[in-house]
């Protein structure tokens, strides 16, 4: 089964890059951690199994030493193209004025 990153503008997709050490993460079941995971991400709506690559969380974030990479139960993604993209409008804007 072809799964994929749903974080807005990531492209990553588990099929083609089976050899990859990038890995994907389900989304927290408990709601207040799924919601954060969700605003993070930049997307309002999601798939029935949403996953976020390995690509999105610093590294320690991990536990330690694990194969497959396992997340921490408190680790919360933070890296994100679309703030970046986000971020570099905002001081262009403010540059022009």
């Amino acid at each position: 089964m072809t799964r994929y990153c749903v974080a807005l503008g990531c492209s990553f997709v588990s099929k083609s890059n089976q050899k990859s050490e990038i890995s994907l993460h389900s989304f927290p079941s408990d709601e207040p951690r799924r919601t954060e995971w969700q605003k993070a991400c930049g997307r309002t709506q999601l798939p029935i199994d949403p996953r976020l690559c390995s690509q999105h969380f610093l590294n320690d974030a991990f536990e330690f030493c694990s194969r497959p990479r396992k997340l921490k139960p408190s680790a919360i993604p933070t890296i994100f193209y679309h703030e970046s993209a986000k971020s570099l409008k905002q001081t262009r804007a403010r540059a022009c004025r």
